[in-house]
């Protein structure tokens, strides 16, 4: 007996003139590591390990992101990250100045819970 399913699964193109970033992965750890091709987890010299749940609090009280930037700028360029609030509030946020003279760049960083 044989059986097939098929899903399609379409790819967003990238705009190869604008710069682009990938979805934001919020993630339960992220840690450097040594090159292991073993590891599911593993980008960019990163043990990126997703939270599927999305649940911050006690037990995880902070909150860290991985997001890849394609066609960055040439030039310097100010990247900012914020936490917004169902309703618009900023509830937290981190400005950083970068040169983009890479044509993809990774960031990764991680919001603490505020006591």
């Amino acid at each position: 007996m044989r059986d097939t399913v098929v899903i399609p699964f379409f790819v967003r193109r990238l705009d190869v003139r604008n710069a682009v970033f990938s979805d934001i992965e919020l993630c339960s750890s992220i840690q450097k590591i040594t090159p292991d091709s073993t590891n599911l987890f593993y980008k960019n010299t990163l043990e990126v390990v997703p939270n599927p749940m999305l649940v911050y609090g006690k037990s995880l009280p902070t909150v860290p992101y991985y997001a890849e930037l394609y066609n960055a700028p040439s030039d310097r360029f100010i990247l900012k990250t914020e936490i917004v609030s169902y309703y618009g509030r900023t509830i937290a946020s981190k400005t950083q100045q970068r040169n983009g003279n890479l044509p993809s760049r990774w960031r990764w960083g991680c919001f603490n819970r505020k006591s």
